[in-house]
């Protein structure tokens, strides 16, 4: 089959089958680990160049530029937008970047989580297309056949990353305390699936199973109620019908919204209750919830098919703009690239090579 297109991603193979389902794009020449080729003889040589990773300050310029020479570029969001993680995690901020401000493409495709119309507010120009990432597409285009059991089993999770200071984790681990204390008088069964060591060191959880080893999907056919912080995972259960609360021990803005929240200023109990109740129209704001984000989402094969005309030419000072600041980071990292040929290609932008 004669190619349509050549496609580069500038993450590497791994990362990218977990965000994109790379068998339905046969029809085109896939191009991984982007960030190799440097010279811009090998970038001109394909039509669509897509990032997944944008806090790596290499893949932040690269989209930049050849945004700006007139390829399309695409963004793929993976999972859940949070506003406090974007703006507040010390990977990106040591980096000097906000997770998707910028967005350094013509394109986003990402959940329709309730974050497109402030990321395309904060990122004149771009389109956003609802998208459903690979590894999540099986929970929410299918409903996981749940075991016929008569106990309510409730799982408390957390996020990769669930916190960002240390009054955050000691609100958090407060929250997923009580929680603990309370559950136990209302389900029958409660399992932690906590990653992170030092908030697992904090959380009395003696006598319950952590289940760190089991697959999401697997376990969620055997839970029936889902206490997390705000995460994918929770858009997961949602879509098996299992009744979500999030915890709220933050200030920041919430763009996605759970249909229960636990917090520190209402009664933790009497939330419980209402979750192992299934209160109707807490369950209809969910299926709300996963309607919306399951309502014609694109595929990558859809949109590479498309025709997106390029960015309007008012745009172009701001992103050159944004290119510059690009360049001089990766100039100013504490990384050492040792890429001399790359090093004079983005000066060129910044200044005179000397």
């Amino acid at each position: 089959m004669q190619k349509t297109k050549k496609i580069l991603f500038l993450d590497p193979f791994e990362e990218v089958i977990k965000i994109v389902d790379v068998s339905s794009l046969d029809e085109f020449d896939l191009v991984y680990s982007g960030q190799l080729l440097l010279r811009d003889s090998e970038l001109t040589s394909f039509d669509v160049v897509i990032c997944i990773n944008t806090i790596n300050l290499v893949n932040q310029y690269l989209m930049l530029e050849q945004m700006l020479a007139g390829k399309l570029t695409i963004v793929i969001k993976d999972g859940l937008y949070d506003w406090t993680n974007a703006y507040y995690n010390p990977k990106h901020l040591q980096r000097g970047l906000a997770l998707y401000d910028p967005i350094p493409a013509r394109v986003i495709l990402g959940l329709n989580d309730g974050s497109q119309e402030f990321l395309e507010y904060q990122n004149p120009g771009i389109k956003y297309f609802s998208y459903i990432p690979n590894r999540m597409e099986k929970s929410l285009t299918s409903r996981v056949k749940r075991k016929g059991v008569s106990s309510s089993v409730l799982l408390i999770t957390t996020a990769n990353a669930p916190y960002f200071n240390n009054d955050e984790k000691r609100e958090l681990v407060k929250l997923i305390n009580s929680v603990i204390s309370q559950a136990e008088n209302v389900f029958d069964v409660v399992v932690l699936r906590i990653f992170d060591e030092d908030l697992m060191a904090q959380i009395n959880g003696e006598g319950l199973r952590n289940d760190t080893s089991s697959n999401f999907n697997d376990l969620m056919s055997k839970v029936d109620f889902l206490v997390t912080t705000p995460s994918s995972v929770s858009i997961e259960a949602m879509a098996y019908g299992v009744p979500v609360a999030h915890f709220d021990y933050r200030s920041s803005p919430i763009l996605y919204q759970s249909a229960w929240r636990i917090t520190a200023s209402v009664s933790i109990r009497d939330t419980l209750l209402s979750m192992l109740n299934h209160e109707p129209e807490r369950m209809e704001f969910q299926n709300f919830v996963i309607r919306k984000i399951q309502k014609d989402p694109k595929t990558l094969k859809e949109i590479l098919n498309s025709r997106i005309e390029p960015m309007a030419t008012g745009y172009t000072g701001y992103y050159s703009s944004l290119r510059e600041q690009a360049a001089s980071r990766v100039l100013n990292s504490r990384w050492n690239f040792n890429l001399y040929l790359f090093m004079k290609k983005i000066i060129r932008i910044v200044g005179t090579f000397k």
